[in-house]
Order: structure tokens, then sequence, then C-alpha cells
């Protein structure tokens, strides 16, 4: 190609997406912390401090080299020298899976898991249906609205009564 620079195109704006969600931008992570192989840095506020400065370092970096894509070119080849050397200094330990998701929770994995059978269980017998608020009402309340009948005026004489057009003293029978 020639000497022309190339418009910032969609590929640079995911690799910045990508560097923030590897450092994790804002509230630095400090999950890996957590772990028992690190437990003598959760109390060093020293530590903490560099962390913390270095998160936003980072942050800083980012924002400023997300502005043309050779400075995001150097900040990405620096950072892999950096991890070169960063693992030539410490070596990186390889966790299992389980190591992985309980760093990342920030708790460990129970290795056997206790699931107990639910007690109200009746899976013998005529199974009744589960009562509603309306069918636990005491039940003389029932039969004293069963016993009681609801006066209603009739269609044939007009009285008011226990009595209807279809059962009415007055109604001539028919045969």
């Amino acid at each position: 190609m020639s000497g022309r620079r190339r418009p910032a195109t969609a590929s640079a704006s995911i690799q910045v997406s990508q560097l923030l969600q590897v450092f994790r931008i804002g509230k630095p992570d400090t999950s890996h912390l957590k772990s028992p192989q690190a437990s003598h840095f959760v109390n060093d506020p020293e530590m903490q401090k560099m962390l913390l400065e270095a998160c936003n370092q980072m942050e800083k970096l980012v924002l400023q080299a997300k502005q043309s894509p050779a400075a995001m070119q150097l900040l990405r080849d620096e950072l892999i020298d950096l991890g070169v050397k960063l693992n030539a200094m410490v070596p990186e330990k390889e966790l299992s899976q389980i190591e992985e998701f309980e760093s990342y929770l920030g708790c460990s994995i129970p290795s056997q898991i206790e699931i107990h059978p639910p007690s109200d269980t009746r899976s013998r017998g005529k199974i009744k249906r589960i009562k509603g608020h309306h069918d636990k009402e005491p039940k003389q309340n029932k039969k004293r609205k069963k016993i009681e009948r609801v006066p209603r005026k009739c269609k044939k004489c007009g009285h008011v009564g226990l009595h209807d057009s279809r059962n009415c003293p007055n109604k001539v029978t028919q045969q």
C-alpha cells in the first residue's frame, strides 16, 4: 500500500471494546485476589493501590489510543511485549475449569450437592384438589346458605314470596 493511513474502521472499535473487556475499565476486577493462592494480596493496601492505579492508567491509555489506528497498534504491540516480560518474570499458573469458575464467582463450588425431595408429595390414593380461600370458609355458613331460600317475585301472580311462575299456587294445571 502507499503511505496513506487507513480510516478508522469498525475493527478498530471492536479492538477497543475487546481491550476494555479484558481490563474491565471502571472498577478494577479483584476477583482473582479472592482465591486462596493470592490471599496475601487481599489485606495488602499497597498492592490494592497499585492495582487501582494500573487500571486507571490503562483506561486513560486506551481512551487516548482509540483516536488513531497507529496509536492503537502501538498500544497493542506494547501490551503484548509487556505480557511476554510478565510471563518470564512470573510464570502463569494453569487453572482448572472449576478453579477458573471459582475465581470468577468469588466463592467455592461444593464438591457434593445434596438435593432433598419435597416433603408435601402425595403419590398414592385419591388426590384432592387444592382449595382456595372461598372453599376454606366455615362449613356452617354453606349449610345455612343452602337452607335459606331467597324470596322472589312471581311473574304469574305478582307476589314476592318463595315461589316463581313455575311453581305458583295460582297456576292452573293443564291436563
